[in-house]
């Protein structure tokens, strides 16, 4: 779990189906993070340089820290901010989403065993030929098929139990 204590926070997410997810974590009041403490869309996608949250986000007065989350699929992506800005920034934490985000769905449709045991490698690939879906990565698919929070939540805590790396997850992110 992560140690939340007050800060404002950016959230920075890699694509439709991470923002979908955080949208409707925000939504249904499920985050350890308050809404009334985010910076920016409350979510930004897509902004993942540094140098871009600086200008658009950091160059400002806060009257308390700033932490940055970031949900993203590689763990080399860099994310370093400039002296001036560092300061205001009391933490950067790293959700790795990579292939999280899609068992998310298998597990959420009971294929996780089905797809462990299956000869298919790839999430993307399972989900397509076995469950059928086509857009499961568009905003809109994500909100629809999550729209029951507890789906989502057990999915993410399912997953977390699974996970074999320590590294944060979105699961880590939720109230108890």
């Amino acid at each position: 779990m992560i140690n939340y204590d007050g800060e404002y926070v950016i959230f920075i997410c890699e694509g439709n189906f991470e923002r979908a997810i955080l949208d409707i974590l925000l939504e249904h009041d499920c985050l350890v993070i308050s809404a009334n403490n985010l910076i920016g869309n409350p979510i930004i996608d897509r902004a993942r340089s540094a140098k871009k949250i600086e200008v658009k986000y950091l160059n400002r007065r806060f009257d308390k820290p700033v932490r940055i989350i970031r949900l993203i699929d590689s763990k080399n992506e860099k994310f370093e901010l400039s002296p001036a800005y560092s300061s205001k920034v009391n933490e950067i934490n790293t959700c790795l989403t990579r292939r999280s985000i899609e068992i998310l769905i298998i597990i959420a449709d009971g294929h996780y065993e089905k797809f462990t045991q299956s000869s298919i490698d790839s999430c993307e690939e399972y989900i397509e030929i076995y469950l059928g879906y086509k857009k499961y990565k568009s905003y809109d698919f994500v909100k629809n098929y999550f729209s029951d929070i507890n789906k989502l939540i057990n999915a993410l805590k399912t997953y977390k139990k699974l996970k074999k790396q320590k590294e944060l997850c979105i699961a880590d992110l939720l109230k108890e």
